[in-house]
């Protein structure tokens, strides 16, 4: 086999690879040639040397597909732990949802059973001021927190859909 069929045969292999890619490869192979036969070989055993261009083209595809395989199962580890950070994140805001709204409730009970005391009793006790004071600037910052955890819940669930 000479040069021409050598690399007619390449060309044949590589026919469904992009322009460049065959042509990057087609010069390596070249390459090998020029440094073989500078290196005192004849053509035809630098060509031998190389191997059949056929079992070339065969192990490149092979080579290529091997790699896909192992990029692919990493691309579905890479999916299936972005799958457990979103349902982990999904129940942590769900879980805040819940405790916030139920500080919130239990705080404006607090508040209301305050109201009724002052309003039964006559008098106002400056530490359950105090108490009530705290705990409605407590419901606020979390009634803020809670409104920005549900929009970026709601955000997440229909970007999901």
């Amino acid at each position: 086999m000479n040069r021409q069929e050598f690399f007619r045969a390449l060309e044949e292999g590589f026919a469904t690879l992009d322009i460049e890619e065959r042509e990057s490869l087609l010069a390596d192979y070249e390459e090998h040639i020029q440094i073989s036969m500078a290196s005192g070989k004849t053509e035809e055993e630098a060509l031998a040397h190389i191997g059949d261009p056929r079992y070339i083209v065969a192990s490149y595809f092979e080579e290529n597909r091997l790699d896909a395989a192992l990029h692919g199962l990493d691309d579905e580890n890479n999916r299936k732990r972005i799958q457990w950070k979103a349902l982990f994140s999904t129940l942590w805001q769900i879980i805040i949802l819940v405790l916030s709204a139920l500080f919130i409730l239990f705080s404006g009970i607090a508040i209301i059973v305050y109201i009724f005391n002052w309003i039964s009793i006559g008098q106002v006790i400056v530490y359950q001021l105090f108490l009530c004071c705290v705990l409605i600037g407590i419901a606020l910052l979390l009634s803020s927190l809670l409104a920005s955890t549900w929009r970026q819940f709601i955000t997440r669930k229909g970007a999901s859909q």
